[in-house]
C-alpha cells in the first residue's frame, strides 16, 4: 500500500504552458538542489530543448512571450499563506536559457509593485503596471524585456488609477480611477491613444455599480459588468464611440455576474475573443443578505443538530477565504448538539494547504479518521465523544 508521502506529494511536473505557436511545452519540473525550475520540450522532435532554474527558489509559474522567449515567475512552492511573501519579481528569458533578464528589480523605485499585465503577440515587449509616480496609482508601461526599454503609456491618466483595461492592440482604453481624498470612485474611456478620457460613472469610494472588464477585438464594445435592468448585475455592452449603453450579453435572473464571475479569455495574436462564465460559491449557495431562506436549507451553523456522522474539522489558520472563526463558530454548534468531530488546526496555512509536512500530517489524521469511524466498533453502537487533534503551529 502506497504511503502518505507517496500519495500526496506535489507532483513532479506542473504547470505546462504550450507556446503561442503550440510547437514548444514549458513544464515546472525538479532541478538541482530540491527545487522546481522550468524545463523545455520540442514537441515535434519530441526532445529537451531548454531549461532555466530560478537559484534558490522555484519556478511557479511561466508565460511565453514568443516561441523564443518567456517570462518565468519565482516564488517558493512550499510558502504557506502565513509566511512572509518573497518579492521575487520576474524574469525574461529565451527557451534555451540565455538573455535572462529581471523585469521588477531593474530601473524601478517601488520594484515590490511591478505587475505583469499582459504579453504582446510576437513581441519581446509586455505591458507592466507599476506604483511609480505615486503610492496611490498604478502607471502603465510599455517595457521591452531583451533590451530594458521602457516606455510610460500613461501620461495622460484621468486621475489615480486602481485598474487599467486596454484593447487588443495594446493601448489603455479604460481605467478605474480612485480619489480617496474626496471619497470617490469613477471609471472612464477613450476612444482612442490620443483622445481623451470621457467619465462613465462616478460613485463612493469603492461603490461602482459598473466595472470595465474587457474590450472587443474591433476595440468598439467594452464588456462592462453593471446593474442597470434590476437588482442583479449582468455583462453589458458599451459603445465606446457613441458613449452608449448596450445590450446584456450574459445576464442571470437570480445571481450577480461580474468580474469574479466571468472570465474572458482573449487570443490577442488571432484576434478573438472567448467569454468563459464560471460561479463562485455566492452564485451556488445563495446571498445571506438577499436570500436568507435558501441560506438557512444549506448553512451548516443553521443544520448542526442534523449531522448523523462524525466530522473531521481541518482549517488553516491563515484562511481568509473560509476564516477560523467559522470552523470554531461551527464546532461550537456540534459540541452544542452533542455531535462527533476531530478538529486540526495548520498555523500559517490558507484556504487549501500547501507546505508538504503540513499536507502528510493532514492526510494521516484523514486516515486515522476513516479507521476509527469506519471500523466495525465505530460504525455501530452510540457516537463516540468528540476530539480534539492538536494543532500545527
Amino acid at each position: 500500500m502506497p504511503t502518505v508521502e507517496e500519495m500526496f506529494s506535489k507532483p513532479d511536473y506542473l504547470g505546462a504552458t504550450l507556446s503561442p505557436s503550440g510547437r514548444y511545452l514549458a513544464v515546472i519540473a525538479p532541478v538541482d538542489g530540491g527545487r522546481r525550475g522550468v524545463g523545455i520540450i520540442d514537441l515535434e522532435s519530441r526532445k529537451a530543448v531548454g531549461s532555466f532554474a530560478a537559484g534558490d527558489m522555484d519556478v511557479v509559474r511561466v508565460a511565453w512571450q514568443t516561441d523564443e522567449r518567456m517570462i518565468a515567475f519565482p516564488g517558493d512552492l512550499q510558502r504557506v499563506a502565513g509566511d512572509a511573501r518573497v518579492r521575487a519579481g520576474m524574469v525574461a528569458v529565451n527557451r534555451n536559457g540565455g538573455a535572462q533578464r529581471a523585469l521588477a528589480t531593474r530601473g524601478f523605485e517601488r520594484p515590490a509593485s511591478v505587475a505583469l499585465l499582459r504579453t504582446l503577440p510576437a513581441s519581446s515587449e509586455v505591458l507592466l503596471t507599476a506604483r511609480e509616480s505615486s503610492r496611490q496609482s498604478l502607471d502603465l508601461y510599455r517595457y521591452d524585456t531583451l533590451t530594458g526599454t521602457r516606455t510610460l503609456l500613461s501620461f495622460e491618466s484621468p486621475g489615480h488609477v486602481s485598474r487599467w483595461v486596454v484593447d487588443f492592440d495594446g493601448v489603455a482604453r479604460a481605467a478605474v480611477a480612485d480619489d480617496v481624498d474626496r471619497d470617490v470612485s469613477a471609471w472612464y474611456v477613450r476612444r482612442g491613444r490620443d483622445d481623451a478620457w470621457t467619465k462613465v460613472e462616478e460613485a463612493k469610494l469603492g461603490r461602482l455599480d459598473s466595472h470595465p472588464l474587457q474590450f472587443d477585438p474591433d476595440g468598439k464594445l467594452l464588456y462592462v459588468s453593471a446593474r442597470r435592468d434590476g437588482d442583479r448585475s449582468a455583462i453589458y455592452e458599451y459603445d465606446v464611440d457613441a458613449g452608449r449603453w448596450g445590450k446584456a450579453i450574459v445576464s442571470h435572473p437570480d445571481r450577480d455576474l461580474d468580474a469574479s464571475t466571468v472570465r474572458f479569455v482573449a487570443d490577442y495574436e488571432r484576434r478573438k475573443l472567448l467569454a468563459d462564465r464560471s460561479t463562485l460559491m455566492q452564485s451556488q449557495i445563495g446571498d445571506p443578505r438577499t436570500d436568507r431562506a435558501r441560506w438557512k436549507i444549506i448553512n451548516p451553523l443553521d443544520n448542526a443538530d442534523k449531522v448523523s456522522a462524525p466530522i473531521l474539522l481541518a482549517y488553516g489558520i491563515a484562511d481568509v477565504r473560509v476564516p477560523l472563526a467559522h470552523g470554531q463558530d461551527f464546532r461550537s454548534a456540534l459540541e452544542r448538539f452533542r455531535k462527533p468531530y476531530e478538529w486540526v488546526t495548520y498555523g500559517g496555512e490558507g484556504h487549501g494547504f500547501n507546505s508538504d509536512e503540513n499536507v502528510f500530517d493532514f492526510y494521516r489524521h484523514v486516515d486515522q479518521f476513516l479507521a476509527k469511524y469506519l471500523s466495525d466498533s465505530g460504525a455501530s453502537g452510540s457516537p463516540p465523544a468528540a476530539s480534539a487533534a492538536p494543532s500545527k503551529n
